[in-house]
């Protein structure tokens, strides 16, 4: 027995409209208007912390790249003690993303720029990554890495590409990365 083919009507919408349908059908209450791209002239809030690759852990085991680590890993605190690594997420950003949304690009963080061997080496990480300042207390402590650009050849790097690394310790920590010591915190 043979079936006839039955040839399948073509799709006449464009990749847009598909996406805004798809997007409104999908979410209960969502529109066609959230599912839309941004454009270039609107301007992003970069607010996720992170660093960028060869960034070094401490941790019970040595200082790790902080690609190569791990849940359950034990990462140094400021007050001591070693804490388990809940989870690491790593947030890949491309070209196109970091054209449009140049928020997104890291700071650079040259080796000694913060105090004498603070960072010990040069990191990338981003503008939301808060930092613990050396000789400083009370509020003038902490800062995040935007607050730093144009001190001491701290600077803004733009990059074709990038991947940020974030880990958590389940709970509020600080820890020691490259000599700095920084915040981490679950969501």
């Amino acid at each position: 027995m043979t079936i006839p083919f039955q040839e399948k009507p073509m799709l006449d919408e464009t990749d847009e409209t598909v996406i805004r349908r798809v997007m409104r059908d999908a979410r209960p209450g969502a529109s066609a208007q959230s599912a839309r791209p941004r454009r270039a002239s609107e301007k992003l809030a970069w607010t996720l912390p992170g660093f960028c690759a060869n960034a070094r852990v401490q941790t019970s085991f040595g200082h790790v790249p902080i690609e190569a680590l791990r849940p359950h890993d034990p990462v140094r605190t400021k007050a001591g003690d070693y804490l388990a690594v809940a989870w690491v997420d790593r947030i890949q950003l491309d070209a196109e993303f970091l054209m449009l949304h140049p928020a997104a690009y890291p700071v650079r963080l040259p080796a000694g720029c913060i105090d004498r061997g603070v960072p010990c080496r040069d990191i990338l990480l981003s503008t939301a990554q808060v930092l613990h300042l050396p000789h400083r207390t009370g509020a003038n402590a902490r800062c995040t890495a935007a607050t730093l650009v144009g001190r001491r050849r701290i600077r803004r790097e733009a990059v074709p590409s990038l991947t940020y690394f974030m880990f958590h310790c389940g709970r509020p920590a600080t820890v020691w990365v490259d000599g700095l010591w920084v915040d981490t915190a679950p969501d």
